[in-house]
């Protein structure tokens, strides 16, 4: 299930799915992540280098962990 119930992407403004959380804590869907990378390898909140591969895919088992580095809640 989602780690993150209610919490809008905000690009699609629609409910996360898979949501994963770049490096500067920024939160969105994974596919939105993927639509956004693919266009260019940057972060569209900071303009940083950024790539899948930096994305952490946040589930029920890590969710407490990463929880106070998301920035977009």
């Amino acid at each position: 299930g989602n780690p993150l119930p209610g919490v809008r992407d905000p690009v699609t403004l629609e409910e996360v799915e898979s949501p994963a959380m770049s490096p500067f804590g920024h939160v969105m869907s994974h596919s939105t992540w993927r639509m956004c990378l693919a266009e260019k390898p940057k972060c569209p909140f900071t303009n940083a280098p950024l790539t899948l591969k930096d994305l952490v895919v946040l589930t029920h088992a890590n969710i407490e962990e990463f929880r106070p580095r998301i920035v977009n809640l």
